[in-house]
């Protein structure tokens, strides 16, 4: 059976790369995509490469950042522009294949493997790949890992910053990952890394010789997945777009531009929000049949809750009246403190396509979602101001720092 090539892609400081696209007198220079500091979203999303060079981390406060380098560029985030390039370069990642798995916005998994003879010659399309990307973005470079596992490929993308190369074959994987920390292997975080650093397993080498039994017995399936992971012996493939969005969500939150305390600002916030969220669904062909909330008050406290619709919609009203429902549930201005950050979250997700029994409650659930989709249409041809509620929402809250889930997990 002949051998999978995967390429993994990532867009190098893709925030900050794009800045320095759309005005080039940002090139080479320590730049940091950042919120507005008046709206107590000063905090640093994204950084250049020299900025992250003189010591600025993502999610630091701009004051922090500042500390650091002093001649940083600040530039406010522009997701209009991340969605158009990004939109770009997976277009040309479909002119080399179909089989191409999205991972946020800047990074993609590629099949190549029926392009190609071997790892060798996936390498050279991956250049090619890298050159027509640099070329046609007017400048944004993609690392690139070529492997034959998934996993693989995505370290190799991380080890050569920025555009660069990095093939790992069933000759060198060894060699290459087996010294590397073993947090740097996707599905890994802090909390999985402190139970493998307390059974002494530190490097992805310790993991791949660890005993099954033990990781098992402490990680049950997930721990499997690890092992076979590590060992190149996982057979995951590529999930195209209509397959990775089953059983996942969509969601979408903001921090405030001030504490709220009162329960029709919160509605306010829940409404604006589930419209951007109910338009991403329409945007995938999905419906929801679940609806979480999560709060978090000026003390950084997060309270969430879900709950289930006992239906499947892509209506903004249905989604914000059930988060409205669900906050009053756990959520009292009497005894707890202002709020400081909502996001809104859409579950249990089905192609719009599957076919659904209606009941006449539901069938006028349909004229609402219908009703929707016009004004949907209106807005993306015309700008969110053509049609707002009579519960609006400033304009901070719809364009401001979004907490963006626009991607499937």
């Amino acid at each position: 059976m002949k051998e999978k090539v995967f390429l993994h892609c990532d867009v190098n400081n893709f925030y900050a790369s794009v800045a320095a696209v759309l005005d080039p007198s940002l090139q080479n220079k320590p730049i940091a995509v950042s919120g507005s500091k008046e709206l107590r979203r000063g905090i640093v999303l994204a950084k250049s490469r020299l900025a992250s060079e003189q010591g600025v981390r993502t999610g630091e406060t701009i004051g922090e950042a500042l500390a650091k380098c002093s001649d940083l560029i600040l530039v406010a985030p522009n997701f209009v522009e991340y969605k158009r390039f990004s939109n770009m370069i997976y277009q040309i990642y479909l002119s080399y294949t179909n089989l191409v798995e999205t991972f946020g916005q800047d990074e993609c998994w590629l099949d190549i493997t029926n392009k190609v003879n071997d790892i060798e010659e996936g390498a050279k399309l991956a250049d090619e790949i890298r050159k027509e990307v640099k070329e046609k973005t007017g400048g944004l470079t993609i690392s690139v890992g070529v492997s034959f596992t998934k996993v693989f490929a995505k370290l190799g993308s991380d080890l050569k910053k920025p555009y660069g190369l990095t093939v790992i074959s069933r000759n060198n994987y060894k060699e290459i990952l087996y010294g590397l920390p073993v947090q740097s292997m996707i599905f890994i975080g802090q909390a999985t890394r402190k139970v493998l650093n307390q059974l002494n397993i530190f490097t992805i080498g310790d993991l791949a010789e660890a005993h099954d039994f033990i990781i098992i017995n402490e990680l049950g399936k997930n721990g499997e997945k690890l092992l076979a992971s590590a060992r190149g012996k996982d057979n995951e493939e590529i999930l195209l777009s209509s397959q990775s969005h089953s059983h996942q969500s969509v969601g979408n939150g903001t921090t405030l531009p001030k504490d709220i305390k009162k329960l029709e600002e919160v509605e306010r916030v829940i409404y604006a929000l589930s419209e951007i969220v109910a338009f991403r669904l329409k945007k995938y062909n999905m419906l929801c049949n679940g609806v979480s909330l999560s709060v978090k008050d000026n003390e950084f406290n997060l309270k969430s809750k879900q709950g289930i619709l006992g239906f499947y919609t892509c209506s903004s009203s249905i989604i914000a009246n059930k988060a409205i429902e669900l906050f009053l549930s756990f959520y009292s201005f009497g005894s707890m403190s202002p709020i400081r950050a909502i996001t809104v979250t859409t579950y249990d997700l089905i192609d719009n396509n599957e076919s659904v029994q209606l009941s006449f409650f539901e069938s006028r659930i349909v004229k609402t979602e219908s009703l929707e989709r016009a004004i949907d249409d209106l807005r993306t041809k015309y700008g969110y101001e053509i049609l707002k509620r009579g519960c609006d929402i400033t304009q901070e809250v719809i364009t401001g720092d979004v907490i963006d889930e626009d991607i499937f997990r």
